[in-house]
């Protein structure tokens, strides 16, 4: 079973499921759309939000490149 808030699952065509790499920062999601835009506006992306404690990737913390 994935770790939800870090691995994500993609929700794909045929009611298929595909448990994605770890998140990294705000470049992971164009590498997402890349992996999975033959799905179109049906792929969905499944996570989990952790309550009662704040989780998210280190690399968030690195400021953003101008």
């Amino acid at each position: 079973m994935p770790h939800l808030p870090t691995h994500p699952a993609h929700l794909s065509l045929n009611a298929t499921a595909t448990v994605e790499p770890e998140m990294t920062g705000p470049e992971w999601y164009a590498a997402y759309g890349e992996r999975h835009a033959a799905d179109g506006i049906e792929g969905r992306l499944g996570s989990q939000e952790s309550r009662g404690r704040y989780t998210h990737s280190p690399a968030f913390d690195a400021p953003l490149a101008k």
